[in-house]
């Protein structure tokens, strides 16, 4: 379930309520389509994918962790199918199809660089199945063929992303339309107030107060005009995650 004012996952509270940590929207726990409250995770895991992918192929199936042995490729069957998260892209070498199951996951992932990071991991797909004319194949499952990195991918045109994600950063004041700075720390709320002039102050979500400014430069002089970081006190500028 996508989150109505921005447009990324939410998650469900412990009062039943969907939130998403984005924007910080809350709404009751149903399904905009059907109005149900009967709501329930689909994901499987890479565990029982695995299995499951085994069983159904008849093939040797190797799954593929950030922590696996150097040589679990190399090591492989030759007719091995690779199964994994991000690191499989970065573990192989070649391959003649690349499927992303449950891509969704990626595009709605509660990052701002969401849709950018997902539209990387097809180029890093593409790059290892290589041209189509020799046979190349991207897969991905979705639920939202009409999203703009599935089209992107679809007509091997990454400019169909830049316009509307640029749109949507500006309507949220993500980088690069504003500068942000996520501050965290039990002295973080004492620290920051009060709120310096040039500085817009939101929070805390997750524990976070964010930090936005129209430029970069302005984000560092109000930051500085704080005073000393009080210890304990972490400021992560153009934080990964919002």
């Amino acid at each position: 379930m996508t989150c109505a004012a921005c447009h990324a996952g939410v998650s469900q509270a412990r009062d039943a309520t969907l939130h998403c940590s984005r924007c910080e929207a809350t709404r009751p726990a149903l399904c905009n389509a059907c109005g149900s409250t009967r709501l329930a995770g689909i994901g499987i895991g890479t565990a029982r994918l695995r299995d499951e992918l085994a069983a159904a192929i008849r093939r040797p199936v190797v799954e593929i962790s950030a922590d696996a042995a150097d040589d679990a490729v190399a090591s492989a069957p030759p007719d091995a199918v690779f199964l994994g998260t991000e690191a499989v892209l970065h573990r192989v070498r070649s391959a003649s199809t690349v499927v992303f199951v449950d891509f969704d996951d990626e595009l709605l992932a509660p990052r701002y660089r969401a849709a950018e990071e997902a539209m990387s991991l097809v180029v890093r797909a593409a790059r290892l199945v290589g041209a189509r004319a020799s046979g190349g194949r991207v897969l991905l499952q979705t639920d939202l063929p009409r999203h703009e990195v599935v089209q992107a991918a679809l007509h091997a045109d990454p400019s169909r992303l830049v316009e509307p994600e640029r749109e949507r950063r500006l309507l949220l004041g993500l980088p690069p339309a504003r500068a942000i700075a996520a501050v965290s720390g039990t002295a973080a709320s004492s620290w920051l107030q009060p709120c310096p002039l040039g500085l817009e102050l939101s929070g805390p979500a997750q524990g976070r107060w964010l930090v936005r400014a129209l430029t970069w430069d302005d984000l560092a002089d109000g930051l500085q005009t704080l005073g000393p970081r009080p210890r304990g006190v972490r400021v992560e500028v153009d934080p990964h995650r919002v």
